[in-house]
């Protein structure tokens, strides 16, 4: 072969040498396992790193990360006897990180068996979803690194091949979803179920129910049936999810307790009504949503206030409603018997010698200091000259053409009148009686004109 050749390929392989990752070249890490724990918050928890696959190990570097608002790290125990020269140190990276540190070596190498536990790692639970999780990127990866008999490093990427994190999620019961069920029942209606369903981390179901339903099975289970009495009043069902840890949030569905419907009324109008008019029917009801009418002649009708135009007598007697709802119905009600008559024809004849021959006349007392004690009303049926004035001390007696009308009455009536005659008229005022009557007459006289009809 050329020597130039082989000179070239000589440095083209130790080039590969020296640029191709060592890693390549080493034996595969250990896996390294951190455990999981559910438990309740405020709990102290132990999380077991174990390992697998740990062959002639000299030296173990270990980080692993976690929230000290989530959890908060105690101490190590139960180290594995090999590794008595473990240190382990926690380390404040910010106020939502933490990181542990694990470092041990050994100038002899050490074989663990499957599974074997490298420690526990002892934490107190606060809530959430605490991982613990290895950080095999910072520091270039050496902040996790195993090394072999030989103390060189040993491979452990991919990262998820070789280290498996851990954690501790909470006990404590989740939060109850949406109760299904009906949200209107009636009272005394049995056999109602409601449901949720299933609630993580609970040993138990707490249902509370409206006062006057009792469950009658599913208690404690994510499913009940509830009996409910005539007593029955409108509220809530409520349920929630417990265990050793404490109660979850509950949900809460609002039902509705329903009656059949009550104060019915019922009413027929215009009763008595004449023939051919239009009976009216009229309802009211307390949480009525059907209305059941029957009546004479096979009425029947499903409106609330229905009608009849042109009743006939075949439409006179009761009618009866049936109010229902989807709880039922309530009792029938009656109207009051409808009476159908036939009016009367017209009369034949006007009525004759139809006329005005009295006239009624009207005033208002006089006020001031000296009220009258009573009234002349004095008619004339030739003119307002032709009635004289009254003299003092000179009572007028009542005549057709004269009265005397006491103080308050206010009115005065002239009866059997000529027909179609002019009437004339004047009111005096006076105190006193017989020889001491005091007529007022100064002044403008009171005087009206009314004619009569023929």
């Amino acid at each position: 072969m050329n020597t130039k050749l082989m000179f070239l390929k000589s440095n083209l392989l130790l080039a590969f040498l020296l640029w191709f990752p060592i890693w390549l070249f080493s034996r595969d890490a250990p896996t390294t396992n951190a455990g999981t724990a559910t438990v309740c918050p405020g709990t102290a928890v132990a999380i077991p790193i174990t390992v697998n696959n740990f062959t002639t190990i000299s030296g173990v570097s270990l980080r692993m990360d976690y929230n000290p608002q989530l959890m908060t790290y105690s101490s190590y125990s139960n180290a594995n006897a090999a590794f008595s020269e473990m240190l382990i140190n926690d380390v404040t990276i910010s106020a939502t990180q933490h990181k542990i540190i694990v470092v041990w070596s050994n100038v002899d190498a050490v074989t663990l068996s499957t599974g074997t536990k490298l420690m526990d790692m002892n934490f107190t639970y606060l809530s959430g979803n605490a991982a613990l999780v290895f950080d095999n990127t910072s520091n270039n990866g050496g902040d996790c690194e195993y090394a072999d008999e030989n103390g060189d490093p040993m491979n452990d990427s991919p990262t998820t091949s070789f280290y498996h994190d851990g954690g501790v999620t909470s006990l404590f019961p989740f939060a109850a979803g949406s109760i299904s069920g009906p949200d209107n029942i009636c009272k005394g209606a049995a056999g109602q179920v409601y449901s949720v369903s299933s609630i993580p981390n609970v040993t138990g179901y707490v249902w509370s129910v409206p006062t006057g339903c009792a469950i009658m099975s599913g208690s404690n289970t994510k499913s009940i049936t509830l009996d409910c009495s005539a007593s029955t009043v409108s509220g809530s069902i409520s349920v929630y999810g417990t265990n050793t840890c404490g109660n979850g949030s509950a949900s809460v569905f609002d039902v509705i307790v329903n009656s059949k419907p009550s104060s019915v009324t019922a009413t027929a109008s215009p009763n008595p009504i004449f023939i051919g008019a239009t009976l009216a029917l009229s309802s009211g009801a307390t949480g009525a949503t059907g209305w059941d009418w029957s009546g004479p002649s096979g009425f029947t009708s499903t409106s609330q206030s229905p009608t009849i135009p042109g009743i006939t007598t075949a439409g006179a007697g009761v009618y009866t409603l049936i109010a229902s709802n989807f709880c039922g119905s309530a009792a029938a009600t009656n109207t009051a018997s409808v009476l159908v008559t036939v009016p009367l024809p017209e009369p034949t004849n006007y009525p004759v010698s139809f006329s005005a021959h009295n006239i009624h006349l009207q005033w208002t007392d006089a006020t001031g200091t000296v009220l009258p004690t009573g009234y002349l009303v004095r008619m004339s049926s030739v003119g307002f000259d032709a009635i004289t004035t009254p003299i003092d001390a000179t009572p007028v007696a009542d005549s057709p053409a004269n009265q005397n009308i006491a103080y308050g009455i206010q009115n005065a009536w002239f009866t059997n009148l000529a027909p179609n005659c002019t009437y004339y008229f004047k009111l005096f005022g006076y105190t006193g009686s017989g020889s001491s009557i005091d007529y007022k007459t100064d002044g403008s006289v009171q005087q009206a004109i009314i004619t009569t009809s023929p």
